[in-house]
């Protein structure tokens, strides 16, 4: 190349690697399944990231910058993707074009269709890892097989993670126990951490998900069930399901796998819970235990929230108090009960349990920040059910001033807009604002909320610089990065 292309390419560097990190994080976050990566394109979301072809000021500051987390996995696909955009490079250069019409060319090509190129990279690091995960399930079913110990599976598309660590929190009062880390539940984050920690455990709690049917069922053949817990039915990777009815099916599988002498703990309350029940139970005819709703076993009395969230209740006739945020955490609390004396756990065992127990990053989790503003962190992945159940939680709180501060809902498929008009009307009877970080739903929360919905840097900061005593913060899903780190620096 000339001095002037050299010039323009040096120009243009800057501008090419701010899209191809986004998009590397992208596919990192969509798990570098091409089914999700295509889901996504579909979406609001995918068709914004697809059309921000020139990158913002913001784009080039550490905060503003969205880039993947450093793993082994992405610089593989990071290299590959080179490797194509290289190979393309060659085959253009063998056209007609010279000059600064073909070095023109080449860049349009590898910069508007560079989701592309990381797409088809994601392909050879998806067989290696089709290889790696079903080696990783040999050797984890071996370790269960040798542990002998009892599988505890928790199915159901929101509530299952924060339910598997209660529930592992109160069975560790008598029992030695293995838990999947954190929300961990593909093939090979279950069969990786059964070969990690899995040794001589008597239970063992293992969380079950699902993108398509057959998932769950492909899982439980390799670590079958003895006992599971349906915690909810909601509206999530319709884009992936297709429907709501095989999404229902996909949960269905973990009850199905049960032996005909199994138990399986369903939340009553909870209309779609119950059909993923009735439909897995049509075979086995296992047994069902209602932790919640109008047929529950368990009954929680009195139950309260204190002036920071947290809830308090009467259970057999004792006060207990936890540290748990949310009411809508009663079913987790009542499927631990159910759980725990199924396995013969005295109820002072249980009740110091509840009471010692700390939220971790899977519950709602409440902070005081320096200007003593309330902060209500749902971070993370977002559902409706969750979304409904924080818009909730805030209108039990006594603040003066109410910020929702959210990204929305991703993976709605075709109901997002009537979710999001939903949620929109709902949480407009609560907060005074809201911060908007996301595209999917914005369009719906801004006809309900018109000038109180805000999503310009500067407008927020202004916003936020009024938060006092009396303001109550909910952050509902992921946010960006500058924003989370505004909030709590307050």
């Amino acid at each position: 190349m000339n001095t002037t292309l050299w010039l323009i390419f040096i120009f243009l560097l800057p501008i090419f690697m701010v899209r191809w990190f986004r998009w590397l994080a992208i596919v990192q976050q969509k798990e570098y399944r091409i089914d999700r990566l295509l889901s996504f394109l579909k979406s609001l979301e995918g068709q914004r990231d697809l059309s921000h072809i020139f990158p913002k000021p913001n784009d080039f500051t550490r905060t503003g910058l969205k880039r993947p987390a450093k793993t082994g996995r992405v610089l593989i696909v990071a290299l590959i993707s080179v490797a194509i955009m290289f190979g393309v490079t060659l085959l253009v250069e063998k056209s007609a074009l010279t000059g600064i019409e073909l070095f023109v060319f080449i860049w349009l090509l590898l910069y508007l269709l560079l989701p592309l190129w990381l797409i088809l990279a994601c392909v050879p690091t998806a067989i290696v890892s089709a290889v790696v995960t079903f080696v990783t399930l040999m050797h984890a079913q071996q370790y269960t097989k040798a542990s002998g110990a009892v599988i505890i599976g928790f199915g159901g598309s929101y509530g299952k993670t924060s339910t598997k660590h209660l529930v592992n929190y109160v069975l560790a009062q008598k029992f030695q126990v293995f838990m999947t880390p954190r929300s961990h539940n593909t093939k090979y984050s279950v069969a990786r951490s059964i070969c990690q920690s899995l040794r001589k455990q008597q239970i063992a709690l293992i969380e079950y998900g699902a993108y398509t049917k057959g998932e769950i069922a492909y899982l439980t053949r390799w670590f079958p069930p003895q006992m599971a817990v349906e915690t909810g039915f909601t509206l999530q990777h319709l884009g992936l399901f297709g429907s709501i009815e095989n999404s229902v099916a996909a949960e269905a599988e973990l009850v199905a796998a049960l032996p005909e002498k199994g138990k399986v703990f369903c939340n009553g309350e909870d209309e779609g819970a119950v059909k993923i029940v009735e439909k897995g139970r049509v075979k086995n005819h296992v047994p069902v235990v209602f932790y919640s709703g109008l047929n529950s076993e368990i009954q929680l009395r009195d139950v309260q929230l204190n002036d920071a969230g947290e809830l308090f209740f009467q259970w057999e006739n004792r006060h207990v108090v936890t540290k748990i945020v949310g009411r809508h955490y009663v079913v987790n609390i009542q499927a631990a009960i159910a759980v725990a004396l199924a396995q013969d756990l005295e109820k002072e065992e249980i009740i110091q349990a509840l009471e010692s127990f700390t939220p971790n990053a899977s519950f709602v989790r409440n902070f005081s920040l320096k200007c003593e503003t309330l902060l209500i962190d749902d971070g993370g992945t977002s559902n409706p059910k969750g979304f409904a159940a924080a818009i909730d939680l805030a209108n039990e709180l006594k603040k003066k001033q109410k910020i929702l501060v959210t990204g929305g809902i991703v993976d709605l498929g075709d109901e997002s807009r009537a979710v999001h008009k939903e949620l929109a009307e709902k949480a407009a009877n609560v907060f005074d604002k809201v911060v908007y970080s996301g595209v999917d739903g914005q369009t719906e929360f801004q006809a309900v909320f018109g000038e109180n919905l805000l999503n310009e840097k500067g407008a927020v900061g202004e916003l936020l610089k009024m938060c006092d005593a009396e303001t109550l913060i909910v952050i509902e899903g992921r946010i960006p990065k500058w924003l989370d780190q505004s909030i709590r620096s307050l």
